[in-house]
């Protein structure tokens, strides 16, 4: 064969083995949504700042018809790198009608990065929530729950702090939070995942109704479903109610930790509550998972503890509901009908009241968070509660909470948060017009900063109920009203909770009491769970490229072999 013909070949395949190994380093490093790429992105040491721009018509309509949620094309720039033709629009449920009703515009928004460019993402990221903490004066509860349960090792966004511009006028201090779809999907499971919905509605309970998967329309594919989804759903949920063989179907210890926290913080806006919604569900090859959203109203600020004698720190731990009993929720009721599953689920709550949510481990974060924010919400022109609000929030709690937004609708008048009243125009918007939005008759107080416990007092005294709870020193079944409020004193502590200084019951529990060697604890090492753990809650990072990366290596090669073929029949042709 002619040397030149060989030479050609050997650097065409020289080059293209260069262009490979540099597409596996670069994905290997950095592959799409992976933890190390999200954390530059949404830093939890440091508060973003996202602007938003789009045309003022644009934006007053968006104000003035917020129920249609409909998106406006937008540029973003986040923290000075820009993203053209963005989805921009409001979110939200009980949330969206409050400020709808109200004289505030500060809606929660959410960001579409290929709402109008198919595939255009933002360092990996498809969606961004931005959410305006309504409901919540400590500005920390989604963060803090979230938080705690990345520590236990459950999937969960990606999310950060804030600050909103939306054409050059400040909105606030938001949380932003990393939406629930591929990208996340990629980074817990890798390019392989599953199926994903998002449930909220009829079916949303996981009762089983029949064998129709249109009778379970509440339960909503967030992402493309894989053939065979239907199939997989129906039999998780008849497996599940009938209560036999539930680990062929729901992958039992990935469920429990998310119930463990998700009672020890008493968020009962989620599938444990009424309004059975508020959660995700995973599925890989036939096998279930919930996965957390939205804690605005977690640490007990949801419809618990208010009036009667009742209190948002006694939920009792074994039948964890409000609203509802355990037979309309069987994703839980079933498991702890199960009685190693119900000792699982046990253990990972004490390892969780005795890790990252003791009392130590707590304060010094709600410390370092409150640090964080503060100069920020100080400077907040549309904050729905006072500084004051705040303080109290974090720390002990205040005998009762008044939002500035409630503050305005009473007085009708300016206030200190910049929260337009009757008298008041709007800011944001040109010559101080509101664009006709109705601003008679706005009331809007419903789950409104009715929460009067302060963060560090939950924790304190929701440790203090579990502990009991688990000692059987007080009932873990029943309504939540048959708990005795947690004692300061006279406390016996089951197995596995014992104060390390090793003092007598009487004897309050220390901050960050060490793990004892009681019944039930596991072995060295603990439960390593999940399909994605890797032994320190983290996400695997599996350093395989994606199948878009690998479909486009894939057409390049091929397009190589196909005009190295070619010369070599036009040398052939021609020293033949």
């Amino acid at each position: 064969m002619n040397k030149n013909l060989v030479g050609i070949i050997m650097v065409m395949l020289g080059v293209s083995l260069l262009i490979f190994i540099g597409f596996t380093a670069l994905n290997y490093n950095e592959p799409r949504g992976s933890e190390a790429v999200l954390d530059s992105v949404l830093d939890k040491d440091r508060v973003m700042e996202i602007h938003v721009t789009l045309d003022e018509e644009d934006y007053r309509d968006m104000l003035n018809n917020p129920m249609a949620e409909e998106y406006k094309i937008a540029r973003v720039e986040i923290d000075g790198e820009m993203v053209d033709n963005v989805g921009f629009r409001v979110k939200g449920n009980s949330s969206l009608t409050m400020v709808a009703n109200s004289d505030s515009d500060r809606y929660s928004f959410k960001l579409d990065f290929d709402q109008y460019i198919d595939g255009q993402k933002y360092k990996g990221l498809t969606k961004l929530n931005l959410n305006n903490s309504i409901s919540d004066p400590s500005y920390m509860r989604e963060y803090l729950s979230y938080s705690l349960f990345k520590e236990m090792g459950v999937a969960t966004p990606g999310f950060a702090y804030a600050n909103i511009y939306v054409n050059e006028e400040k909105v606030g201090l938001y949380l932003a939070v990393e939406g629930i779809e591929e990208p996340f999907l990629e980074r817990y499971y890798g390019s392989g995942y599953g199926n994903l919905y998002k449930p909220d509605g009829t079916g949303s309970d996981l009762v089983y109704i029949d064998d129709n998967i249109k009778s379970y329309s509440g339960i909503k594919a967030a992402v493309h479903k894989k053939s065979g989804a239907d199939a997989a759903l129906l039999k998780m949920i008849k497996t599940l109610n009938e209560g036999q063989e539930l680990e062929k179907v729901i992958n039992v210890e990935e469920t429990l930790k998310y119930f463990a926290v998700n009672t020890v913080l008493v968020s009962m806006d989620s599938y444990q509550g009424n309004m059975k919604h508020n959660y995700y569900l995973y599925e890989e090859d036939g096998v279930f998972t919930i996965l957390p959203w939205d804690y605005n109203m977690s640490f007990g600020g949801f419809s618990m503890g208010r009036g009667g004698n009742s209190s948002p720190t006694t939920l009792t731990i074994d039948e964890p509901v409000s609203g509802t009993t355990l037979e309309e929720r069987p994703l839980i009721g079933k498991l702890l009908e199960v009685e190693e599953y119900k000792e699982l689920y046990h253990q990972y709550i004490r390892d969780f009241i005795q890790g990252s949510f003791s009392v130590e481990t707590m304060t010094k974060e709600i410390k370092r968070v409150a640090d964080l924010i503060r100069p920020h919400l100080a400077e907040d022109p549309t904050k729905f509660y006072t500084m004051e609000q705040f303080e109290e929030a974090i720390g002990e709690g205040a005998a009762q909470e008044t939002s500035l937004l409630e503050s305005s609708q009473e007085e009708g008048s300016i206030i200190e948060s910049g929260i337009p009243g009757e008298n008041q125009g709007d800011k944001r918007l040109p010559g101080g017009d509101r664009g006709g939005m109705p601003g008679d008759n706005r009331g809007g107080n419903m789950m409104m900063g009715e929460n009067t416990i302060g963060l560090q007092k939950f924790v304190r005294e929701r440790i203090l109920n579990v502990a009991q709870q688990l000692n059987g020193e007080i009932p873990s079944i029943g309504s939540e009203s048959d708990s005795a409020f947690p004692r300061e004193g006279g406390m016996e502590f089951p197995n596995g909770l014992q104060p390390p200084n090793g003092g007598a019951g009487g004897e309050r529990p220390q901050p960050g009491m060490a793990m004892g060697e009681g019944k039930g604890q596991f072995p060295e090492g603990g439960v390593q769970g999940g399909p994605f753990r890797n032994g320190e809650n983290k996400p695997v990072d599996r350093g395989v490229m994606s199948t878009e990366q690998l479909t486009v290596i894939g057409a390049f090669l091929g397009l190589l072999s196909l005009l190295t073929i070619l010369i070599l029949k036009k040398k052939t042709k021609y020293t033949s």
